[in-house]
């Protein structure tokens, strides 16, 4: 269960082999060249937060007899660029996260989450009360903590009521 904000990354589907934009493309292998005066290396560890210095290969080497052989394919080249650049992405919604997770026990939880709710990626999003319309994802439903303090805090309440403000009533066609 999580606690404030929205909290949930939102997935991005395409119907293409390779999802990246052209920012996340690796470069190709012709452009592999030596640092000369006017040249740098496409390959060296200032792309992609270093990461492609793993998919450089040090000094002369015959390519028909050594080398690695995932280095030579451009497909996994970019497939190691996508999941890295996930990776980035993945890490950079998890540290902007405003919420935190805590544990209820079944009684105290809310009513839409006294239920069974399958392993995550084995079933369809679930929607938190289709009787009712609401069909938002149920594993991405934020509660405040002000409305969970007493099963939070057995009873207690420390913190004060949200007051919430109906944004009708802020409407200024009354006074007009």
């Amino acid at each position: 269960m999580f606690l404030r904000g929205s909290g949930a990354p939102t997935a991005h589907l395409s119907q293409r082999r390779c999802i990246s934009t052209g920012v996340f493309e690796h470069p190709p292998f012709k452009y592999r060249k030596r640092h000369a005066f006017n040249t740098l290396p496409v390959h060296d560890a200032n792309r992609f937060g270093g990461r492609s210095a793993y998919l450089r290969e040090i000094g002369p080497f015959d390519h028909k007899k050594k080398g690695r052989q995932f280095k030579r394919d451009p497909g996994t080249v970019q497939f190691n660029v996508d999941v890295w650049s996930a990776q980035q992405t993945l890490r950079k919604q998890w540290k902007k996260r405003d919420w935190t997770v805590v544990e209820l026990p079944f009684a105290l939880a809310p009513k839409e989450m006294q239920r069974v709710i399958p392993e995550l990626y084995t079933d369809v999003p679930i929607p938190t009360n289709s009787a009712k319309g609401d069909y938002s994802n149920l594993r991405s439903k934020v509660y405040d903590r002000e409305t969970l303090q007493e099963a939070l805090y057995s009873g207690a309440r420390p913190y004060p009521e949200i007051v919430r403000v109906d944004q009708k009533a802020l409407t200024l066609d009354k006074f007009l």
